[in-house]
Order: structure tokens, then sequence, then C-alpha cells
């Protein structure tokens, strides 16, 4: 109780009870609650004599986040209330996080992702409590913070409201528009109706009769942003902390939000009627004066919170060590949820007064941690923080904070200032009192200076920021310990970065253009995440001719540059995986009335091991008509005048993108098969945020973020810039290859050929162990991606084309063993055949901030890697390239 010149009249206060029925739950029983409210009311009315006609007003202020939900005829609760420091909700914020929810939290609540907030308890309420679904949606339930609760249990049911400062500390809240945010409630799946009304913090909440005296309740905030009002924190530039059972850091930014990016939050102030709102940021650590209870109650190492001071000056000072207590995770700037309370330094001299004194310690250095994060996102410098709460009293506690803050620590005559806030506010609206009063109500007790020497501070703390770091679950130097594998053995482990990570670089598609990217780029020291829908080289990648050839037939075309690239990067593939990729001799047989006379043969292959830098035993030789029957002696002798015998390369397609995928994750990038990309989430400004994808193994939903997004999906690129809304005129020209197999004994050639057929194109007849294979066609497709078949028609025309070549086998239909058909997804050019098409990639860069790769072949995904890579580096900025390039 406060008179006119802000002095405490009368105090009467009662701990409550709280209830822990599982690991990380905290619940209070709301019934007690409203009980031992409306006692102490009576009591500090009764204790002081004063008639409730003196009474010109009522302020409430509470824990912000405590949830309860009661039932809206009863007035009962259906459950205990869940307090803010309950972690049952942690997968719930995990599955909105999937969803790909966190910067749209962040951007429309002030908030991040946290089972700290009140919709996630709200949720789980709605979820597990036997009917209460069905009861929310016929209308019959109340939610609301304790504010909420307590207005509506004591104007006996006619008001169901809150105000600005707890609404914005639901995560259910949009501080942009001011009104409970649809796209949260639908995601969380919360019927609007069980929501209170929202108004300014000082206005009319309804009245409190007490022996037929209406009183009304003028003023309700979160106890925070009460704090930062009491102390005079409607000003924009004002800062405070209060030392509570958590430790809470406000600094009211003014009209405008800020977007924390130290992870810090941004939340509503106090709000009067026909004043604009004002945007506050604030740090909160879980477990401040909560510390000092654990001492008490559970170590039983104090007898009471105010013991701690003469035990702190009576030892001398702490050498390394360290109590970080993460009861409750670690908050702001961490935002840990899963870290748990540690102990770092002792020895055996350490005994319970060096605990006590680290622990106490422990509510400065957590100060620190915010308080640097607020400069960094404000721009401002400190000089002066104003501190109130329980643990204020501590004058060791507050010197220290000076000390390690380098700051003065302002601590006013009465430190209740966070019930003085909700006076104020209600006095306000009652004309008691105007704001211009607060700053002559406020009186100063102690102006704390630093007096601790820069180099002894700098130790200290850099001493706590390794405890810290040791105790995060996300701790950088725990994840560099030891690679992931390259392994379904460690896909649990794989999973859990990718969803807790934000990469350099995430590539869409596991073939051997995005395996060569992933490479690329982790070896240029990016953080890189590869995902695939299907298995790694299920598509296009493992549906080729299985060679690495330089191109001959793009001589047809006149595309000579690609015709040198092949070659240029067949010979280095073969030198950096000699193991797979291995010489293979070819004959390209001269038919009379062919497409290729000896001239023409000869000049080409020329060219082409000029071009392809091809020298030595490897180049290329005419052979007359002997010299080729003895090469191959199933070729017709009718037809057959002679030949080229050059060299080309073959190889494993699969094994290739799959010693690239191995390769990439020894440089530490994560990779990730039967994940499957399903939306796109975007930022406000129309820039990808991140990407939505189920983990097909498992059927979970899964968010994955980026700074930079490339598609090497091969023929799904187009299905992706559809979703992404960056299809132009430029397109992919799907074509379909078909090779048949046959068994050796069928097809008994011994030596590789490469042969024209009727219609133009070139075909290849590859002897493979026990088996020969002929391929390949190239026809248009427009059918499913993912049943990509040969037909009767494919196979007839590759039978026919090897009967005519080797006229003695007559093959049919039933030698066909087996067939595997592929995609090409190559760049569409008008009133082109297929096999007329240009092999040349090409990148397509959308308005979103997607990297497209299409066209290209096999054997120059290496130059494809680099082109997407070198589009990459340019988003990066001049600093971040040249480490990059120093690696």
């Amino acid at each position: 109780m406060f008179d006119h010149e802000g002095e405490i009249v009368n105090i009467s206060q009662k701990e409550l009870t709280q209830h822990y029925p599982q690991s990380g739950w905290v619940e209070h029983n709301a019934e007690d609650i409203y009980n031992d409210q409306l006692e102490t009311f009576h009591k500090v009315l009764e204790d002081s004599k004063i008639h409730p006609e003196e009474i010109v007003s009522i302020g409430i202020t509470n824990q912000r986040e405590t949830t309860v939900v009661w039932d809206r005829n009863t007035g009962k609760p259906i459950h205990n209330a869940i307090v803010w420091l309950d972690k049952r909700t942690t997968e719930i914020c995990e599955d909105l996080k999937q969803k790909g929810l966190t910067n749209y939290v962040k951007e429309n609540t002030g908030l991040v992702i946290d089972a700290y907030f009140s919709g996630t308890k709200l949720k789980w309420i709605l979820d597990n409590v036997e009917g209460a679904r069905e009861k929310a949606t016929a209308n019959q339930l109340c939610f609301g913070t304790i504010d909420s609760w307590l207005i509506y249990k004591f104007t006996n049911g006619k008001k169901h409201v809150t105000d600005h400062t707890n609404a914005s500390r639901t995560l259910i809240y949009n501080i942009k528009n001011l009104d409970w945010d649809e796209t949260l409630l639908k995601a969380l799946d919360i019927p609007k109706s069980i929501l209170p009304s929202v108004q300014q913090s000082s206005s009319n909440f309804g009245n409190i009769t007490y022996n037929g005296v209406e009183i009304p309740i003028y003023g309700v905030a979160g106890d925070q942003q009460a704090s930062l009002f009491g102390q005079g924190g409607f000003k924009s530039g004002i800062a405070k902390n209060t030392y509570g059972t958590g430790c809470f850091m406000l600094l009211n930014i003014g009209k405008e939000q800020v977007v924390s990016k130290k992870g810090l939050l941004t939340t509503l102030t106090c709000s009067l009627e026909n004043e604009p709102i004002n945007y506050a940021l604030e740090g909160s650590v879980f477990v401040g004066g909560a510390s000092i209870k654990w001492l008490r109650d559970n170590m039983q190492l104090i007898e009471k919170a105010s013991d701690t001071e003469e035990i702190c000056k009576s030892i001398p000072p702490l050498k390394d060590i360290y109590v970080v207590p993460a009861f409750a995770g670690l908050g702001a700037p961490y935002w840990d949820s899963k870290a748990k309370g540690s102990i770092y330094g002792m020895t055996l001299d350490t005994g319970k007064n060096e605990l006590i004194k680290a622990t106490v310690e422990a509510l400065a250095y957590q100060t620190r941690d915010v308080i640097g994060a607020m400069i960094e996102d404000s721009g401002k410098e400190m000089k002066t923080l104003k501190v109130d709460g329980g643990a204020s009293a501590n004058n060791y506690l507050m010197q220290f904070q000076s000390d390690i803050l380098n700051v003065e620590v302002d601590r006013p005559k009465m430190i209740e200032v966070t019930a003085f806030g909700a006076a104020l506010l209600a006095g306000i609206k009652a004309n008691f009192w105007t704001k211009e009063n607060v700053e002559n109500l406020r009186k100063v007790d102690t102006i704390f200076k630093s007096e601790m020497k820069p180099k002894v501070r700098n130790k200290k703390y850099k001493g706590w920021l390794n405890a810290v770091d040791k105790t995060k679950t996300t701790s950088k130097t725990k994840l560099i310990d030891k690679t992931l594998r390259f392994s379904v053995l460690d896909r649990n482990k794989q999973l859990k970065k990718i969803t807790s990570k934000k990469f350099d670089l995430i590539v869409i598609g596991g073939g051997v253009t995005g395996a060569g990217i992933a490479l690329d780029a982790s070896s240029r020291g990016l953080k890189v995440c590869l995902i695939d829908k299907n298995d790694f080289a299920s598509g296009t990648s493992n549906k080729s001719t299985k060679l690495i050839h330089g191109g001959l037939r793009y001589l047809k075309q006149l595309e000579i540059g690609l015709v040198r690239e092949s070659g240029s990067e067949r010979a280095i593939v073969h030198k950096l995986a000699p193991h797979l990729v291995l010489p293979e001799k070819m004959l390209l047989p001269l038919i009379e009335g062919g497409t290729y006379g000896k001239m023409m043969t000869s000049i080409g292959l020329k060219v082409y091991d000029m071009l392809a830098n091809v020298g030595g035993v490897d180049k290329r030789r005419m052979l007359n008509k002997a010299d080729t029957f003895e090469k191959e002696p199933l070729l017709d002798k009718k037809t057959v005048l002679g030949s080229g015998y050059y060299a080309e390369y073959r190889t494993d397609d699969a094994r290739l993108t799959i010693e690239l995928l191995k390769k990439a994750a020894e440089f530490g990038a994560t990779i990730i098969n039967y994940c499957e990309m399903e939306s796109i989430i975007y930022d406000s400004n129309s820039k990808i945020e991140s990407l939505n994808c189920l983990e097909h193994n498992t059927g979970k939903k899964i968010n994955i973020r980026g700074r930079n997004y490339v598609s090497a999906a091969g023929p799904w690129v187009d299905k992706i810039r559809k979703k992404d809304n960056s299809i132009n005129h430029k397109y992919l020209h799907l074509t379909k290859g078909v090779h048949i197999v046959f068994p050796h004994e069928k097809l008994p050639i011994q030596q590789s050929v490469y042969f024209d057929v009727e219609d133009g194109r070139m075909i290849f007849a590859i002897p493979r162990g026990r088996c020969t294979y002929v391929g390949t066609t190239d026809t248009n497709y427009s059918g499913d991606l993912n049943r990509v078949v040969a037909t009767k028609e494919d196979a007839e025309y590759l039978i026919k084309a090897a009967n005519n070549t080797f006229p003695n086998v007559n093959l049919t239909l039933e030698d066909v063993e087996s067939n595997w058909a592929g995609l090409r997804p190559l760049i569409h050019e008008e009133e082109k055949d297929p096999s007329e098409l240009s092999r040349k990639d090409e990148i397509f860069i959308s308005d979103s901030g997607l990297i497209s790769i299409a066209g290209g072949k096999l054997t120059g995904y290496r130059k494809m890697a680099h082109r997407v890579i070198d589009t990459v580096l340019k988003t990066l900025p001049e600093k971040g390239k040249r480490s990059l390039k120093n690696r």
C-alpha cells in the first residue's frame, strides 16, 4: 500500500508453494494463488487501519508467462497453473521451429520459440487435459496469465482481460498490430474465443468489492515492465535490472520495434490511455534469486538469503570457480533450453562458502551477458544500471555487479519498485499521480561504482564465458570434436545438427552435381547441408552411360568450348579418382553411307584429341578394315570400311557421387538422404529464410535454415522453381535416356563401340563383366519424374540399332535382362530436337535468392560446382570471402 508521497504504508506478503510433478515441470495451484492474494489484500487493509473508501485504485503485477486455464461457467481451473520455469513444452517448441516459424515469431511477437512463454503451455493443457479441447471449442474455457485469472476472480467473472505487457509475453500476441496472431493461433490450434481482451496497462479493469465498497483496478502490468515503469522507464533509453526469481533487464527503445540480433526479446512497455505504445529490449536470466533459494532449500548451505552477503565478504576473491545456474536452461543471449546447471573449477580447497559466493557472482555475470547484448543491439553505451528486486539489497552483489560491468549501479531506497510501478499505473488512471511525479517519488539509496582493475575484470569474465561455453549443449567446441560420419549410424546426430544450426549453404539434390557443389563449398570452409528426397545418386546420376567422356558428339554441334572443358575435366577427374575413372578404348566404325566418313572422322578425332588434351597411347588412331575387325569381329563386314580408335573414360556414376559426398562429409558437410523439401519459408523481404522438409524415415517435419540455397535437383529443378515462383522464359526440357542390358553371351562384343544409327543419333555398346549394355535413347519426356521407365518402343529402337551394327547376333526383346532409364535436365531451346539440345549448364538466380543449376553433364560436375560456389561467394561480404580463400 502506497501513500501520495510514494512511501510504503504497509506490506502483506505470502510465499507461494511450488509443485514439481516431474523433472522439469513446475506448477502452482491457481486457487491457492487467488486465496493467498485475497488474504494478503484483506490483511494489508486491516493492519494499516485504512478505510476501503480511502483507496483510490488497485494495481496488479504478476510473473508474466505462468498459464492458467479455467472453466468459464464454474470459475474453476481445469489444471494447475503451469509456471514460466516449466520445460514440458519443449517438443511443442521444436515442432514450431520445424514448421519454419522461428523468424515469424521473432518479427511479430518479439520473442523466441521457447517453452518459457505461455502459448505452448496453453496448447499442452488443451491437448492433455481430458475434455479440454472440446470445452475450448465450445467457448467454455478461459485462458489467462495470472493477472487475467486474478481479475476474473476479483470481479466475480465479470472481466476476462489482460494488458499489453502480459499479452506480449504469450507467444501468440502480435506486437506490430496489437492483436492476437492468427498464424500462431492456427499453428498451436488455439481457439481465439478463450483469449482475454487486451487493453492499456493503465485503464479500467473492473472493480473489487470489499465490505460493500467497490475499488477500481486501474493498473495491470507484468512484473518486469512494472519495474521499468517504477524506475521511470516510460522514457526511451532507460534500462533496469530486477533481481527476482530470475534476472530481468529491460531497455526502453521508444516507439519503433527493434528485432534483436543478439538473442534478446522485444516486448511492450506499460501503456497509458491516449498515448502511443513503446517497445523495450529484454534479456531474461532464467535463474537469478532462484539459485539463492536453491542454496537454502535444496543444498541447505545457508539458513536465509540475506546470509550470503556476509559470507561473500568473509572469504578472499574466488580463483576460477564458476557456478552456471542453468537449472531451467540458459536464457538471453544464449537461449539453450536443454543446458543443465554446472560448477567449474573446484579443487580440494573449495568449500561451501566458495560455492555460495560463486552462485551469488553468477547473477552479476549473467547480467553482464545480457547488458553486452543490449549495447550491441542498441548501439548505446550504458553509464548507469538501475536495479531493484530482492537480491539488489545484497551490497556485495551490487558492488560486484558494478565491478564486472564497469558502470554505476543505482539502487533506490525503495527496492520494491515492481509493486510501485503497478501502483503508479493505477494512480495515474485515478489522477492520484501524473507521469511527471515519478522522478520525484523515486529516491536513491546507494550508487555503487566500479573498483575492480580492468585486467582482473577481463580475466574473471573470460573465465565465466569459458564456463558457459562448456555448459551449452550447442557449444561449438563440442560439435567440432568429432566429425559426423557419412553413415546411417550418425543419422540421428545429423538430423539434430541440421535442425539446430544455420548453414552457410543448403544444397537440394544428392546427385553428382549437388555432391560436387557440397564438396567444393565445404572444402572452402563453408558450413554446408545437403538433402535429397530419395537415396543419393538415385536419379540421373546413376542412369548415365557410365562414361566420363570428352563429348565427341558435341563437335558435330560445333560446341567447341564444351568439348574443351569436358576433355580437360575428365583428365582431372581421372587424376583425382583413378580407382573410379578408368581409360576405356572406344571404336568408332566407319560405315558405308554412314554419318561419318573417313576424312571427317580422322579430322574430328584429331581435333577432339587436341581440344580434350589427349596424348600418348590414348591419342586417336585410324584403323583399316582388318584392324577394325580384329578389335571387334561382330561388326558388319558388308558395311564397315574401317574405324577410328580413341580413348574415353568409364566410371561408376553412383559410386563417384558417393565418394564426393563422403569427402564433403570429411570437410564437415552434413549430408542427409530421404529428406524432402516440401515448402519454402520467406522473410519480410521475400528472401528465403528456411526450408520445411519431410524426413521420410520417421515421417517428422523438420525446418532447415541457411544463408544461401542451391537447387541441384536435376529434373526436379523446375518443380522447386515453381514453389519459389521463379519460373521464367528459361526452363527445362527433359529428355529420356534408356539403356538396355543383355547377358554377354547374347551380345558378346569384346570392344566398346560407338556407332551411328539411321536417325543420326550415336549409340554406345559397352561390355562390362558378365553383361553388355546398349544406349542411349534421346526422346522428349513429360511424364512422372518419380517413375521413369523404359518402354517397349525404347527397347525395340535400341535392339534394332544393335542388330544393324552387329548383324549376326539377332537380339530380341526376350534377350533383354534389365534396363535403366533416366532424365536429362537440359535447357529448352525452341524448335530443336532432343539430340540437338545443348548440354551446357546454366545457372538461374531468383529474386528470393534461390540459385538453381541445370543442364550440363556428368563430366562437367566439377566446373559446374565451381560456377555455383562463385555465384554464392558474391553474396558474402568481402571479409567472409577473404577468410574462405585463405583456408
